[in-house]
């Protein structure tokens, strides 16, 4: 049921309980957060998203280094081809590495459009049995 379009003074929802945080990545990012990374082509933003995916997936904070519990990640890809995210991937592999399970990609270079049924029925059915907590899925334009 969606949520009451009522407004609330600004001293009531400060004076309510504050809620406790639910950390998917501690003292970084909640669950249920978006992230939106942008800039120009060529910058490093694939390869940052995915290095982040990979450490949340090992149990490693992505900038402390710190350890966390280990979060199922799923990386979409709806520009590049599956061989080149498995060379950019193959980089990662040297370090820490995820538990089998913990980080599923997938490779869908053509697009989706998220208003067409059946794609936004097979995004739900990739959701249901992976079941990510951290979804990194690009660029925005193929979505």
């Amino acid at each position: 049921m969606p949520e009451a379009w009522e407004s609330i003074d600004a001293e009531d929802l400060l004076a309510e309980e504050e809620p406790e945080y639910v950390w998917l990545i501690p003292g970084l990012l909640e669950e249920k957060d978006r992230v939106i990374v942008t800039g120009n082509e060529g910058l490093g933003k694939s390869t940052l998203l995915r290095q982040f995916g990979w450490q949340v997936a090992c149990g490693i904070s992505p900038f402390s280094l710190e350890p966390m519990e280990p979060q199922n990640v799923l990386l979409i890809d709806f520009e590049n081809p599956r061989r080149l995210i498995k060379r950019s991937l193959r980089r990662l592999y040297g370090m820490e590495r995820p538990a089998r399970g913990r980080m599923e990609v997938l490779s869908y270079p053509s697009g989706m459009d998220f208003t067409a049924p059946t794609d936004r029925m097979r995004m739900q059915t990739v959701l249901a049995e992976v079941r990510p907590k951290l979804v990194i899925g690009g660029p925005m334009y193929k979505m």
